[in-house]
């Protein structure tokens, strides 16, 4: 999911603990779509959400790095009788697809593998190749719950498991996901983004995921 310049982080663990479960927000957005709608899963891993959309009737695209899981991901739709469109890429740089032809773009705890440079282009990706009026649904962490925990960990005593790059980006230090950027966007930065939506739904600190769930529609 990220650039090359970095380790490819070992996500089989978390494959294998979510297993297909869609995130939670995903049936509703679902209803919100018109059918044969073109979706595109932005670092899409195993593909619970391509399966999904797939199996409703949806021409699905989805793009990862990680190929091992994409191999998986294409022998488990023909074996569910499926089919999508997957491509190996790094989503970092130009997407492969033309502009303004997806009903809807997923982006669930992806896109923020990355520099805080490298995070604007593809926000500005997105912009390119979603309709105007399409829905995005983005899952990415928040700087201020990062801040949050690391405050905690200071006051417990707890050693800090990572360090600052740049501003709202840190480097593990060890796991799975050890010298691969994070960026935490602020809610300023976040909404900046979402200058160009409308906004159907936004929030933090949910069971499920404690970064930002949002749910935007494309306005222009």
């Amino acid at each position: 999911m990220m650039g090359k310049a970095y380790n490819m982080p070992n996500w089989s663990s978390w494959y294998k603990k979510k297993g297909y479960k869609v995130e939670p927000e995903i049936p509703s957005i679902s209803k919100m779509l018109e059918p044969n709608s073109r979706v595109l899963d932005i670092g899409c891993g195993h593909g619970r959400h391509v399966i999904y959309f797939a199996r409703r009737g949806h021409h699905v695209c989805g793009i990862d790095s990680y190929k091992v899981v994409l191999d998986q991901l294409h022998n488990g739709l023909a074996k569910l009788g499926l089919s999508a469109e997957l491509k190996l890429g790094d989503i970092t740089k130009r997407l492969p697809y033309k502009g303004k032809q997806f009903d809807l773009i997923l982006a669930t705890r992806s896109i923020h593998h990355t520099t805080s440079r490298k995070f604007k282009r593809i926000l500005k990706e997105i912009n390119r190749v979603i309709k105007t009026d399409g829905l995005l649904f983005l899952q990415i962490p928040a700087y201020e719950n990062s801040q949050e925990v690391e405050k905690e960990w200071k006051e417990q005593g707890k050693p800090v498991t990572h360090k600052w790059i740049e501003s709202r980006t840190y480097v593990p230090l060890s796991g799975p996901e050890k010298g691969v950027p994070h960026h935490s966007p602020d809610r300023m930065e976040l909404l900046q983004f979402l200058k160009g939506y409308k906004i159907i739904g936004i929030h933090t600190n949910q069971g499920h995921y404690h970064g930002y769930s949002v749910i935007a529609r494309r306005r222009s």
